[in-house]
């Protein structure tokens, strides 16, 4: 089994049932062949496989058993299908009588069209039947007494309850109203099938708040009562409302004190536009309140005359006031804003390096002149312009 060439042993391999791979035996990797199985293997271990079943070429096979057969190749038998269940193209399947129960796609449902009469118990009604109600035959009925009557499948009163003075309309079982005798007088009216309260029958009157009283369901007996306006009026004044005989007066005094949060709290106006009261923020009317020279932030106005920026060669100045903060080198160039109000003041304030070669030009924006001119120069160490907006396009130096 061994063979040497070269001063190297090997393992000598047929090659058909063993393999070298790499430095090592194995089985051949096309595995084990049928040629390559005893027979006693094949008889005593595979031989319940049928012929349609089993490997090409093997001689083992299956055998039938009471829910598979081997006659056209290993299956389900029609027995395997027990109650509820029945079998068709080797597919189990769930039987329904489709009445009461039905196959929706792949899952088992209670019929689409619900649950019917005839499928529910007697018992069910039974269960149902509370209080005014009773069951017989499975069928629930409201149960009734005294002048209470079913007519026409629906509940009705009985004529027996039309006593002294009173009369009804409609079938003697179902009164549709009921009638008093001739009653007419200030508020109240008579109707075919009784009375009722008609306050457009009541006299008009001016109302006297201070002694005027009016009706009131009184909630302590369910009665009607009478109370004064006034009495009415003090006793719906709330916080900040005062009563005035029989009137309401606005009381801010009774408000509770608070502390004012400038960029959030709110306080009433009288809206021209509709004369109505409404809410406004504290830091929306101090917007609409800034003018020339101030602006708002949060509620809280600020001279924006006083504001200071620092400003270099290229830089569009700003109300107040504008510096320079590192020496000149060479001539810069400045440029006013855009968009000034009326009233807007601009400084300029140089440091040091300023000359009449390393001028700083202060340029217009747009149309805008500065009395008159488009430009104007600092030619001066430390030199200094203002400047206000007194009219449109119009800057003047102060």
């Amino acid at each position: 089994g061994l063979g040497f060439a070269s001063q190297v042993l090997s393992v000598n391999v047929d090659d058909s049932s063993i393999e070298t791979n790499g430095d090592a035996l194995r089985v051949k990797a096309a595995g084990i062949t049928n040629s390559m199985l005893s027979g006693a293997i094949a008889d005593s271990k595979l031989n319940q496989i049928t012929t349609s079943d089993k490997v090409a070429g093997s001689a083992v096979q299956l055998a039938s058993t009471s829910a598979l057969e081997d006659s056209t190749g290993l299956q389900l038998k029609a027995a395997t299908a027990g109650d509820g269940l029945g079998i068709a193209s080797q597919v189990l399947s769930v039987n329904v009588d489709d009445s009461s129960i039905e196959i929706n796609s792949d899952s088992l449902r209670v019929k689409a069209a619900g649950i019917t009469d005839a499928m529910l118990n007697d018992d069910v009604a039974t269960g149902l039947a509370g209080d005014g109600l009773v069951a017989a035959s499975g069928v629930l009925a409201v149960q009734v007494s005294g002048a209470a009557v079913i007519a026409s499948d629906k509940l009705g009163i009985s004529g027996s309850i039309a006593g002294a003075g009173l009369t009804y309309a409609g079938g003697v079982d179902s009164i549709s109203g009921l009638a008093v005798g001739e009653i007419t007088n200030g508020g109240i009216s008579a109707l075919a099938d009784g009375i009722k309260m008609d306050l457009a029958g009541l006299a008009a009157a001016a109302v006297d708040a201070a002694n005027d009283s009016i009706a009131i369901l009184d909630a302590t007996d369910s009665s009607t009562k009478l109370e004064s306006i006034a009495d009415l009026a003090i006793a719906m004044a709330g916080n900040g409302i005062g009563p005035d005989a029989g009137t309401f007066v606005l009381d801010l005094n009774e408000l509770s004190a608070a502390a004012v949060d400038a960029s959030a709290d709110s306080i009433a106006i009288i809206d021209a536009t509709d004369n109505s009261t409404k809410k406004e923020s504290i830091a929306d009317l101090v917007s609409a309140m800034a003018g020339a020279g101030l602006s708002a932030a949060s509620g809280v106005l600020s001279v924006t005359g006083n504001n200071v920026a620092t400003i270099a060669d290229g830089g569009t100045l700003a109300e107040g006031y504008n510096f320079f903060s590192a020496d000149l080198s060479a001539a810069a160039t400045v440029t006013l804003p855009a968009s000034p109000a009326v009233g807007d003041v601009v400084v300029l304030k140089a440091k040091g390096g300023v000359s009449a070669s390393n001028y700083i030009a202060i340029n217009r924006a747009g149309s805008q002149t500065i009395d008159g001119e488009t430009s104007i120069r600092i030619e001066s160490p430390f030199g200094a312009v203002s400047m206000v907006y007194v009219a449109s396009n119009d800057w003047r130096l102060i």
